[in-house]
């Protein structure tokens, strides 16, 4: 007698009754899950267990943030990964080309060095440059009706530039630059890890708005961005967009040092300090030199007509007067010569001023940071 039958035998033996069926099962029997398990339903069993594990990996991955950054490479993040933070910065690097003209800014050698080192340099940050398209959609997506309202009411490209560039920053955070601006050496280098909003300095008495950096909402971008709205409205209203500008430099630099107000950093000679960065005393604000009379070492402004002249290859058009030649070329060769002369004089004075300037300027924040 095999053991199953042995078994079966001893339990009715005990029982003194026959096996009948209870709920599909004999009365007495041992169920099919007390059986011996074949190596089918072992094999099986494993299967699912580590079909469940692999789900439960799968998920938890695709839900990570590393991973949602990762995949839409190239995308602004709203919040992305502490893995791509700066402190408190998203590190997303972004610039704005919003001439409405057929010239490609990338086809200036000057321009495509700059982007090129941009993101050399920065190797571990994102980079995205926006076209008017992409900067109206944009707003359009992720932004109020009122940010909406005034970008299509702006007319000056350097505004609608300015305009989005505090908003981006504002709303997602990050560095954003001039597209005519060459980097001379990593954000890392200048703008510290702990810093959370970041401009330049021309002087004593205004600051810069060409290359800016911020943490979403930070309390001084909200307060440049409300500032510059207040601006933009009021301009709305009075239909006279030509006359008042969106935000000059001494509306930027006041609504910067009115955000400082009642902090630490309420005093003005806080913000000069030394390391060739200035920052405030809780170093959360990050001023950096912006300018070339100030011999910076961070950043350098691309002539900007190198940027928005005419492509040089385009033939030039001539009108009637125009195409007649005189008979004095030579008197007009000699002509033009002496203007190229007295224009080169002229510039070298000038440049003589700067560097009088500029020796002026490193002594009085030489006496500041002392």
């Amino acid at each position: 007698m095999s053991k199953p039958e042995r078994r079966e035998a001893h339990v009715v033996e005990e029982e003194g009754m026959l096996p009948e069926r209870k709920r599909g099962v004999l009365n007495g029997a041992i169920p099919p899950f007390g059986k011996k398990r074949t190596s089918s339903q072992s094999r099986l069993e494993h299967a699912l267990w580590l079909f469940a594990v692999f789900s439960v990996l799968l998920i938890f991955l695709m839900l990570s943030p590393a991973t949602k950054v990762l995949t839409s490479f190239g995308q602004a993040q709203r919040r992305p990964g502490k893995a791509f933070m700066h402190g408190d910065m998203p590190t997303m690097i972004w610039e704005s080309f919003l001439a409405n003209n057929s010239r490609n800014p990338f086809e200036i050698p000057k321009v495509l060095d700059a982007v090129v080192a941009w993101k050399s340099m920065n190797a571990a940050w994102q980079f995205r440059i926006l076209d008017f398209n992409a900067a109206r959609d944009m707003i359009e997506k992720d932004m109020s009706d009122d940010d909406l309202l005034v970008y299509d009411a702006l007319t000056s490209i350097e505004e609608r530039e300015l305009f989005l560039k505090v908003t981006v920053l504002y709303y997602h955070g990050g560095v954003f630059s001039d597209i005519n601006i060459m980097p001379k050496s990593p954000i890392e280098e200048w703008i510290p890890v702990e810093c959370n909003f970041a401009c330049g300095y021309e002087d004593y008495d205004n600051l810069s708005m060409v290359v800016l950096a911020s943490a979403p909402g930070h309390r001084v971008i909200t307060r440049v961005y409300e500032e510059m709205m207040k601006l933009a409205k009021m301009r709305l209203e009075e239909d006279q967009p030509e006359e008042k500008p969106l935000l000059s430099t001494q509306d930027f630099t006041s609504a910067v040092s009115m955000a400082l107000v009642g902090t630490a950093d309420n005093n003005a000679d806080s913000l000069w300090r030394v390391h060739g960065n200035i920052v405030t005393s809780d170093r959360k604000i990050c001023l950096f030199p912006s300018k070339s009379a100030l011999q910076h070492e961070h950043v350098e402004r691309i002539p900007v007509g190198d940027l928005f002249s005419p492509d040089p290859t385009t033939p030039p058009e001539f009108d009637g007067e125009a195409e007649m030649k005189t008979d004095n070329g030579e008197a007009e060769l000699d002509e033009e010569e002496v203007e190229a002369g007295e224009e080169a004089e002229e510039e070298a004075e000038e440049e003589a001023e700067d560097v009088e300037s500029q020796e002026e300027q490193l002594r009085r924040f030489s006496g500041l940071a002392q």
